[in-house]
């Protein structure tokens, strides 16, 4: 009986894994309904090692019976997805198997049955595809899968993204996942063993397709087919599935019954004090941090409330260890993705090392691939103050503050992140009353102090959280008896009104103004500036609408642009 799976396995320079990877067939019983196709390179130095491996392999075979194990040669290297597509329609057109799979040389089968098990579920399907659980991604990542090979005839490839290697698995459980035609299967285990999960040594080929060179290219073409050919290529999916319903992995859920899987539930708990006690996802463990787990926890559970409409930003992302935990808590939650500032390596950068270094943005970026949130999270190599400049995302509904711990520079992160925050938005500042950086407590006081910020709550003795204070409620009567809870009042107003607000007492200084069912009744306060249309408290202001107000009066700031109470001494001084 014809064999119904082809899984078809790119490799160069390895005829030692595909060894390993015939024994793990042997052993799991995968010849019964699956054959193998190795897609191998002319120029490979290798070649006659694969040459070998099929010689061997065919005296072991009935005479005159079909090999399941075979080889696709290419007469020069191409990248992995050109030979993956390439032999993938080639089969999928040219031959009668049902289905067809992907696996890299460094898959190795650990399930008996596994083959039949992806059979059995893709007959269920339909149309569609199935992962399962490679003892490092879990549910998370398709770094191997199978296919019904109707869906590559209909798209006219496998992988729909125009990658070369990077972000395949990712294009290919975007693509799945939306048309409602994915399952990922907990209970077959196919070991991954690579290099970054600790189970290989790096050759060349790894060096090559992990480069930064080639990171860089694949995700943008993968972004760009997310944008672009995305929509297309689901709608070919869905069209393949009439009248079937949809079927979608509940990956936090399954990924639960083994312990080798990644995701875990956070669970949302009422904002307070708390301490969490879920476990750190295991494989986190392995990226390198500055903050405590349990303020990443806390991080998390904070990201699960994010709207998938809303932004997370993160200012200070060293190797990304609290990146990826609010990812992983925004992943559980409502889907919000996430922002990583950092300046790393760029001139100017006050931290000193590893902070500063190549090598800790180098891992950032590889923590974020190879633990499949390259989705979810999206790095950015600048200063703080030039990221809220240059800001064009969605409205921030969590930001987390671990950069510049000076005073100035805790300052200058949430004046000029501010009129970016979505209402009710949540604002978390680390090391507030650490002894080695009294700046950000002093920082956070002064704000607190000035009605910019509500009071903090302290999370396990270090993390402030706060929010942009709120105006007072407008039904709300309030006598206002001195000028310096008319300012208080006015405050408010002017955060809530934004820059159009800055008008809050008449030019004359005398006119009484009602305020929220109060009046001010001795003119304006101490330290106010009288502009053109009224009386302006600089105090009150962000960083943004001080510097825009400087412009208007000709003031030139220079060096003291990011310098919060510089700015406000020169425009009460004119200068």
């Amino acid at each position: 009986m014809p064999a119904e799976l082809a899984v078809l396995v790119p490799t160069r320079g390895r005829p030692g894994n595909i060894r390993k990877v015939i024994s793990a067939w042997d052993f799991t019983n995968a010849w019964d309904v699956a054959d193998l196709i190795l897609l191998v390179d002319d120029d490979d130095p290798e070649i006659e090692g694969y040459q070998t491996l099929l010689s061997e392999f065919l005296e072991g075979c009935p005479p005159g019976a079909p090999s399941p194990l075979g080889i696709l040669c290419y007469r020069t290297w191409l990248p992995m997805v050109h030979k993956l597509n390439e032999a993938a329609i080639h089969m999928a057109t040219g031959s009668s198997h049902f289905a067809l799979g992907f696996a890299g040389d460094d898959h190795l089968p650990q399930t008996i049955g596994w083959a039949q098990r992806y059979l059995t579920v893709l007959h269920e399907l339909g149309s569609g595809m199935v992962f399962g659980d490679d003892g490092y991604q879990g549910g998370n990542l398709s770094t191997e899968w199978a296919v019904t090979a109707d869906t590559v005839r209909a798209l006219g490839r496998m992988v729909p993204a125009p990658v070369e290697h990077m972000y395949c698995d990712n294009a290919m459980v975007d693509l799945f996942t939306a048309a409602g035609a994915l399952r990922y299967l907990p209970e077959v285990r196919i070991e991954h063993m690579h290099p970054i999960a600790g189970k290989a040594q790096t050759d060349e080929q790894y060096k090559r397709v992990n480069s930064r060179e080639q990171f860089k290219k694949d995700r943008a073409a993968y972004e760009g087919w997310q944008r672009s050919g995305m929509l297309t290529d689901v709608a070919t999916i869905r069209a393949l599935r009439p009248g079937l319903p949809d079927v979608r992995p509940s990956r936090a859920a399954e990924s639960k019954k083994r312990p080798g899987s990644m995701a875990r539930s956070v669970t949302p708990r009422p904002r307070g004090n708390r301490m969490t006690r879920l476990p750190i996802p295991r494989h986190f463990k392995r990226v390198r941090g500055a903050t405590p787990d349990e303020i990443g926890l806390t991080l998390a559970d904070m990201a699960t409330q994010v709207p998938k409409d809303q932004a997370i930003v993160e200012l200070g992302v060293f190797q990304g260890r609290t990146a990826l935990l609010m990812a992983w808590g925004a992943r559980q939650g409502q889907g919000a993705h996430l922002w990583g500032i950092d300046a790393w390596n760029l001139p100017g950068n006050t931290y000193g090392p590893p902070f500063n270094e190549l090598g800790s943005k180098t891992w950032a970026e590889y923590n974020v691939m190879a633990l499949g949130y390259n989705s979810g999270i999206t790095l950015v190599n600048t200063f703080a103050a030039e990221a809220a400049r240059d800001w064009t995302g969605p409205p921030i509904g969590l930001l987390f503050v671990d950069d510049d711990h000076s005073k100035e520079g805790a300052l200058a992160a949430v004046e000029l992140w501010a009129p970016h925050l979505a209402p009710g938005a949540v604002i978390a500042l680390d090391d507030y009353g650490h002894p080695d950086w009294p700046g950000v407590r002093e920082a956070v006081d002064e704000l607190v102090a000035e009605g910019f910020l509500a009071p903090v709550e302290i999370f396990h003795d270090r993390l402030a959280v706060t929010a942009l204070r709120v105006a007072p409620d407008p039904d709300t009567e309030l006598s206002i008896e001195t000028p310096e809870q008319s300012a208080a009042i006015v405050d408010a107003n002017l955060q809530a009104a934004g820059s159009e607000g800055l008008t809050a007492i008449t030019s004359e200084g005398v006119e009484p103004l009602p305020i929220k069912g109060g009046t001010v009744p001795n003119g304006p306060p101490e330290g106010w500036i009288q502009d053109a249309d009224g009386w302006i408290d600089p105090a009150s202001m962000n960083l943004g609408q001080l510097r825009a107000l400087a412009k208007k009066r000709g003031i030139v700031l220079g060096k003291r642009k990011d310098l919060r109470a510089d700015i406000i001494q020169a425009l009460r001084d004119g200068k």
